[in-house]
């Protein structure tokens, strides 16, 4: 479920679009997510030598990450994606962040089901083709995996 609740700043004139559109930008990654469409999420991302994507302690440039995404995908039956308050914060008139604390619930193949807890923080930038993901960084609970 993607979440009703958002907390900015101020709601200057100025900011307010590229404020909607990183809105817009989380809401479509929660949707790739739960349609376990790895190639939507891995073209909400920048392909360029400045991407990073920290998760639990490994450090992945864009190559790494793709290669994670197109693995891991195959191996989900379902994926629920709950995201809390989603703060969203423009940072210049070109980059805005955005950190969500979230729960999930993955089912796996073999039918094992592992559920987190964590918070997520993406930075996107404006390129010609609309905001891209640039910087991520996800933390995730233990594992609280069941058969």
């Amino acid at each position: 479920m993607k979440t009703n609740h958002y907390s900015t700043e101020s709601n200057s004139t100025q900011k307010e679009p590229l404020r909607e559109e990183m809105i817009s930008l989380m809401n479509n990654l929660h949707d790739a997510a739960v349609e376990l469409d790895a190639e939507k999420i891995i073209n909400m991302c920048l392909d360029s030598p400045e991407f990073l994507y920290f998760s639990d302690g490994s450090v992945m440039n864009y190559e790494q990450f793709v290669k994670v995404e197109r693995e891991s995908f195959p191996n989900f039956v379902s994926h629920q994606l709950t995201w809390d308050t989603l703060y969203v914060k423009v940072l210049s008139p070109d980059v805005v962040s955005a950190l969500a604390l979230f729960h999930q619930k993955l089912t796996l193949q073999d039918e094992t089901v592992q559920q987190f807890e964590g918070e997520v923080t993406w930075i996107a930038t404006r390129t010609e083709e609309g905001l891209k993901l640039i910087y991520g960084h996800a933390g995730h609970s233990a594992d609280m995996t069941s058969n």
